[in-house]
This record gives structure tokens, C-alpha cells and sequence, in this order.
């Protein structure tokens, strides 16, 4: 008995062992919205980051032993063709960004280990390039990157492409890429107060978008391109705002603001769904935090989880039929699934590790 019960532990590692690498192998050619990659914990000090192939079932750890002194990789971001993984890892006293190319399995450091560099967020379209905040020793700065050239330049303040140009004495932070890739809305107390700006990709046309409004790092541009929802500190209860984007030759900087929530209840982390139809965001009126969907087109909001634990934090497939978030089940924070009618609850992982900031892997493009 005891014969038979270790050899079906064996073949048990074994295959799984097999479906691992079928994962790392095979994973360019995998259909749009199968892979699910996030942070864990598989020991108390290390973050790595894991591959949840929904399909099959399979967890690969695409940073285990590739950076043996990291203790925490973070915050990680495919590029459009699903092709190369940007993440933030600490090494030594710093934080540092990576490129991980996944067709050759092969790493690259992108910034320098002299400076603190974090949330990267890869542009969308044809033309590859990379936003990230970078510190220059009294704040942080914007940096955008062209990934197939050697081009640096600081978004926020400007300058030619060819060069690195260091910002003032201002916090800049939370680049998001506009949905065709040519403007960058960020977070900035250069006025004095935090509020919205947006700025052209190649530095010009740097405008304030909002006035005193105690702007948090959280926002996200519409699909269609003309509101920027973001969350606002009203008075100790968090709000979520839209801004319409003026038009590339507007003169003005200010543009029309309204309060999407108006709760009593903290409400955050708006998500869009891929057709702009609905707005995701997590917020605490019922007592905890639940996931609900507002609908664009009336501003009804609907609930979508009923759980007696917080759940946070939704990430929408690219199809637009789920959503990934964030709960709190037990002692650890889990990965669950839902579909936006709230029906299909699903939870993904069972650990006795915290997992978080789960990213859908876009289908990678085919040669």
C-alpha cells in the first residue's frame, strides 16, 4: 500500500512537473485570456511572480531562480504582444525594473541600480515603449522608454527623445497610457496640491487636468479615449471622478469634472471593461469591501459580490466576460473569478500565501 501510494505521488510531481513546461513552452501560441500572471509568497520573505493557466490549471513561477538574491518581485506588466514581461524586483537596497522575454526566456535589466525605478506600464499599440517612475533623489519622475531603441526621456517635463532630462522638485507618479498610445495622464503635486496632468508622448503639451483635487494613484483612461476616471480623497471618504480629455488642439486646461460615486462608503480602483460599457470598481457601502459595476451610459450601480470578506481590486479579461479580484477569504489575500452578472464565482487559488496584483496575459502575437 504504502509502494503504490509513493508511486502515484510520483507520477503526480511528474506530470505536473510536464504540464509546467508545456506552459513555459507553449505559451506564445495560447489563445487570448488563458494566463493570469500575480505575486505569491512561496516563502515568508521572497515574492515571486506565478503564471495561472485557467485552461489547464497549471501555476508556473516565472521568477523562481532567475534573480536568487531578489526578495520581492512586484508589479508586474506584459507588453501589448504578450511576448516580454516588465516587473519591479528588489536587489540589494533598490528597486529595480526587468524585462523578461519569453520567447528566449531571457532577462534584461532595464534601469539602473543606482536609482529607485517602479510601475512600469507598457504603451499601447505598434510602436513599443515602456512608462515608469523613476527617482532622482528627492522625488519622482516619469521616464518613457523606446524598447527598440536606446531613446530615454522624462515625459513630464519634455525634451528631445535622445536624451534624459531630470525633472524639478515634484512628485510625478502612476503614468497611464491613453488607449491609442500617443498621451500619458499622470499624478503630480507640482501646483502644490495632487491632481491629474496629461501630457503628449514625445513631452509637449503638458496640461493640468483638474484643480486642487487631492488626486490618488489610482486611475484608468476609457477605451474610447474621452474620460479618465480616478479616485479623489472627499474629505476622508475616497471618491471616484471622470474627467473629459480635451481634444489635442483644446486651449483650455481644465476640463469638465463629475462625481461618478457618492456614497458613504469608500469607493475605488476603477477598472473599465474592454467595450467602455461598464465601470468595476471595489467599494465598502454595504459594510465591507465588494466588487460593483457601474453602468456608463446611466450611472446605475449594481453589486456583483455579496462575500462577508473584502474583496478588492478588479481586473477585466480582455474579452470583457470576467473578472479577477482580490479577497480576503481567511488569512491570506486570494485570487477569484466572477462574471460581470455576478453569476460564476470562482476561487482560483488555495493558499497559505497572499496573492495579488493579478495581470491577464495578452495572447501572444504570432509570427
Amino acid at each position: 500500500m504504502l509502494r503504490l501510494l509513493f508511486l502515484l505521488v510520483v507520477g503526480v510531481f511528474l506530470a505536473s512537473m510536464m504540464s509546467v513546461m508545456v506552459v513555459r513552452f507553449i505559451g506564445r501560441t495560447l489563445p487570448p485570456g488563458d494566463q493570469i500572471t500575480y505575486v505569491s509568497k512561496p516563502q515568508s520573505t521572497v515574492w515571486e511572480l506565478l503564471v495561472l493557466d485557467l485552461d489547464r490549471r497549471v501555476f508556473y513561477n516565472l521568477t523562481g531562480g532567475l534573480l536568487p538574491r531578489a526578495v520581492r518581485n512586484r508589479l508586474p506588466a506584459w507588453s501589448p504582444d504578450g511576448r516580454r514581461l516588465a516587473f519591479v524586483t528588489e536587489l540589494r537596497r533598490s528597486q529595480e525594473i526587468f524585462i523578461l522575454e519569453m520567447t528566449f526566456a531571457s532577462l534584461t535589466r532595464l534601469s539602473s541600480p543606482e536609482v529607485d525605478a517602479r510601475f512600469p506600464v507598457w504603451a499601447p499599440g505598434a510602436i513599443s515603449r515602456l512608462a515608469h517612475m523613476q527617482h532622482n533623489g528627492h522625488d519622482w519622475d516619469i521616464v518613457v522608454r523606446r524598447m527598440d531603441v536606446d531613446d530615454v526621456w522624462l515625459a513630464s517635463e519634455g525634451g528631445d527623445p535622445s536624451t534624459v532630462v531630470i525633472g524639478g522638485r515634484a512628485e510625478e507618479r502612476h503614468p497611464v497610457w491613453s488607449p491609442d498610445g500617443t498621451r500619458l495622464a499622470f499624478v503630480s503635486n507640482r501646483d502644490g496640491v495632487d491632481d491629474l496632468y496629461m501630457v503628449n508622448v514625445d513631452g509637449r503639451g503638458l496640461r493640468r487636468l483638474t484643480l486642487a483635487m487631492a488626486v490618488q494613484d489610482y486611475i484608468a483612461w476609457s477605451p474610447d479615449g474621452r474620460l479618465i476616471a480616478f479616485n479623489v480623497d472627499a474629505g476622508g471618504n475616497t471618491e471616484i471622478f471622470a474627467v473629459e480629455v480635451p481634444e489635442p488642439n483644446a486651449e483650455q486646461d481644465y476640463a469638465p469634472v463629475r462625481n461618478l460615486t457618492r456614497s458613504p462608503g469608500s469607493d475605488l480602483a476603477p477598472a473599465w471593461s474592454p467595450d467602455g460599457r461598464w465601470l468595476a470598481f471595489t467599494s465598502g457601502r454595504d459594510g465591507d469591501d465588494e466588487i460593483y459595476l457601474m453602468d456608463m451610459t446611466t450611472e446605475a450601480v449594481q453589486q456583483i459580490t455579496f462575500n462577508h470578506y473584502p474583496d478588492y481590486d478588479p481586473v477585466w479579461s480582455p474579452d470583457g466576460t470576467r473578472l479577477i479580484f482580490i479577497a480576503l477569504p481567511e488569512f491570506t489575500t486570494e485570487l477569484f473569478s466572477i462574471q460581470p452578472d455576478g453569476e460564476g464565482l470562482q476561487r482560483l487559488t488555495f493558499n497559505l500565501l497572499d496573492d495579488w496584483s493579478p495581470v491577464w496575459r495578452p495572447a501572444p502575437a504570432e509570427d
